[in-house]
């Protein structure tokens, strides 16, 4: 084995919308972790050395396009041991070292009506399972999504490696009383309240997000609040015209940074993660370092997360039995300190040990 790894990494990801988003977590926290290491050189790449498409969404496609083939003409003079890909749509079509993708989930092939509108998008899916499969080793964060994969992508299921995500605890833990009723009067919240996070800007079918809304029981739970936090758009007006109660309970302060987004966990009664599909959960991980329990639908990958630390409704009843759920919560404000114990498992540090673990698999 190599006494130093240098190790390619590709980080498109933090140079496009998704940088605040889940795939945008994992790269910064994958570059800082690595970059740490005495064993590791990283050579990172991205894409702020290359002209990119600002017109329609069809041009923006074109980058997708070329993009795999940038990376590959970037790393041609570089002697790299190992290629770490983070966006499983820009696995290069040639490298010179063995590649280590990483599967988030499988989103765009379970719901393929919403991802894949057109022929074209249809190809670059479909270029993107066979690169996938031509990859020398596949992460993944759950085993949840390992078993998909293994499944749908007909891969060994001994060339997956599940290792889970972690998270920033220098950002997510419990907030002081002071700083929740400042948030408070900052977006006019009133509590108790209730927190779901996702995004709004457009529909996204596995989010659940409109029964709960539209089935909010407003006398049972006339006192409570619910507050949405996520980028706005066409689908959070939508919401608010199916919003059953009255419009001062139902409360969209818009995309809120992190520290934010951790008082606002700390300050809700409980978390509601209605999704019926993730390739991890980031929110849920999120409001349990910050002493909230989450409510959640009983799918795979949220399964792992929480181990029995969370409310779990049965998928088909989800909506059904959540009111009796949140009544359960109502006044339930104060800090959980075995729900933050619990999330002291998933830590960064731990998920590159892992990772440099799996690496020796395919280093000389």
């Amino acid at each position: 084995m190599v006494t130093k790894i240098k190790l390619g990494l590709e980080l498109t990801t933090l140079h496009t919308a998704h940088r605040t988003r889940g795939f945008g977590r994992v790269a910064q926290a994958y570059f800082e972790e690595l970059s740490r290491r005495p064993e590791i050189e990283v050579a990172p790449y991205s894409t702020d050395e290359f002209p990119r498409s600002t017109g329609t969404r069809d041009d923006q496609w074109k980058d997708q396009l070329w993009d795999r083939w940038r990376l590959a003409w970037s790393y041609r003079t570089q002697e790299i041991d190992l290629l770490q890909i983070i966006d499983p749509m820009k696995v290069p079509p040639f490298s010179s070292a063995p590649v280590v993708t990483m599967v988030h989930d499988l989103i765009p092939y379970i719901y393929r009506e919403r991802y894949q509108p057109n022929l074209f998008v249809q190809y670059l899916y479909w270029r993107m399972k066979r690169q996938i499969k031509s990859s020398a080793g596949v992460v993944t964060p759950s085993h949840s999504t390992a078993e998909d994969l293994a499944m749908m992508f007909a891969i060994n299921e001994d060339r997956i490696q599940p290792i889970p995500h972690g998270i920033d605890r220098k950002r997510f833990y419990p907030r002081a009383e002071t700083e929740i009723k400042e948030l408070c009067q900052k977006y006019r919240l009133r509590r108790p309240y209730f927190l779901m996070v996702a995004d709004l800007s457009k529909y996204d079918p596995r989010k659940s997000l409109e029964p709960v809304i539209t089935r909010w029981d407003v006398e049972k739970l006339q006192e409570v609040s619910l507050v949405v936090a996520g980028k706005q758009g066409e689908y959070s007006e939508q919401l608010k015209r199916k919003w059953p109660g009255r419009r001062n309970q139902l409360i969209f302060p818009g995309y809120v940074d992190d520290n934010e987004l951790a008082g606002l966990y700390s300050g809700a009664s409980g978390l509601i993660f209605p999704s019926r599909y993730e390739g991890f959960g980031f929110p849920v991980l999120e409001a349990m370092a910050c002493g909230t329990r989450p409510v959640v639908r009983t799918i795979g990958s949220v399964k792992e997360i929480i181990d029995g630390h969370a409310i779990q409704l049965e998928d088909s009843y989800f909506e059904e039995e959540l009111v009796d759920a949140l009544l359960e919560l109502k006044y339930e404000s104060d800090t959980d300190e075995k729900l933050v114990t619990h999330t002291k498992k998933y830590s960064w540090e731990k998920t590159i040990e892992r990772l440099l673990e799996y690496y020796k698999n395919f280093l000389p």
